[in-house]
């Protein structure tokens, strides 16, 4: 890990004296994000989700090099040491939750990309680089995520019509739509069984009664 962390203290210490910061490609428009899990999301678990506003074009060159296993390891370092190149959003979410309309205010009119991780359990790069989309819909399945705008549904689309993207996030949305943002782990696996079990009253009572004592106050 420290070969990948090197780089990046390098490449930060270098653009902290550029000058000229090029123009995005894609051009950024973000307004609003939305988010939504899928019931057996990250393998029945909590995902930590970082949405990355990057000001400097060297840091996002890194970022999109990066795994989320690794960004992970470092984005702490970012944070303390880097505050200026990047506004960090972060959001720590469980299975079936489902955010909506959560606004995104840009620093300024020159971000250089924006850039979303994921924790999943599962291999692979678990990134995604935003285009240029003022809303988008995320949604997270079970091993990997993606942005319904920029193509979920079979292979990637960049292209997908806006009619397309709204049919998907629709169905996407609509199928969580009751989830309880404030539950936790515990409770939604309670719940997930008290269901599979709802004939029997005696058994559904007694998984209440346990999620109760996890859920948050």
């Amino acid at each position: 890990m420290a070969l990948r962390v090197m780089p990046l203290i390098a490449v930060m210490g270098l653009s902290a004296c550029s000058l000229f910061t090029p123009s995005p490609i894609p051009p950024i428009y973000l307004k609003e994000v939305n988010l939504s899990l899928d019931s057996d999301a990250n393998s029945n678990s909590a995902t930590a989700i970082d949405l990355l506003i990057v000001y400097d074009p060297d840091l996002l060159k890194v970022l999109l090099g990066l795994e989320a296993k690794d960004y992970y390891s470092i984005v702490k370092q970012v944070k303390q040491d880097y505050p200026e190149l990047a506004d960090i959003l972060h959001w720590e979410l469980t299975p079936g939750q489902v955010i909506k309309n959560y606004p995104i205010n840009l620093r300024s009119d020159d971000p250089q990309g924006v850039v979303m991780f994921a924790n999943y359990y599962a291999p692979g790069p678990q990134r995604v680089r935003i285009g240029s989309s003022k809303i988008i819909h995320v949604h997270f399945k079970a091993n990997d995520f993606c942005v319904i705008e920029q193509g979920c549904f079979g292979e990637p689309n960049p292209d997908m019509s806006d009619q397309a993207a709204a049919m998907q996030a629709n169905f996407v949305f609509k199928e969580v739509k009751k989830a309880n943002p404030q539950s936790s782990i515990a409770s939604v696996e309670a719940a997930k069984a008290a269901q599979a079990v709802k004939g029997s009253g005696d058994a559904a009572k007694k998984m209440a009664a346990q999620a109760a004592k996890f859920s948050p106050k």
